[in-house]
């Protein structure tokens, strides 16, 4: 498969993103794709964990519409299942956002794939 964008990068969504803090990644790999650039989702996670049985874009509990900004803190692992960060996958820098469609699709700025 020919190289489709300059900046091809791995596609992450972060479970726990402690790891820009202390480098230290720490991943569950969804089966995304991005105009035909896919990510390998059969590995498991660095414990040898299978991944969780989570439902693609739902929440494992109900939130409180007042509940979803609390001064700034934190958000509880799995309160926003759809949000995707996409990371530099030699450095791991954060470059964009982007939101699950589907099981496997991520919807983000056109700028986030384009050449350079």
């Amino acid at each position: 498969m020919q190289k489709m964008y300059a900046r091809q990068q791995h596609i992450v969504s972060c479970f726990d993103c402690s790891f820009l803090r202390s480098l230290t990644l720490i991943a569950i790999f969804l089966p995304v794709i991005i105009f035909g650039f896919s990510v390998d989702t059969s590995s498991r996670n660095e414990e040898g964990l299978a991944r969780h049985n989570w439902s693609c874009g739902r929440r494992q509990k109900k939130v409180n519409v007042s509940e979803r900004i609390v001064n700034g803190s934190e958000a509880v692992h799995g309160d926003w299942p759809w949000v995707v960060g996409l990371y530099n996958k030699s450095s791991c820098v954060h470059f964009c956002g982007g939101v699950l469609i589907s099981e496997r699709i991520v919807l983000t700025a056109a700028h986030c794939v384009m050449y350079e």
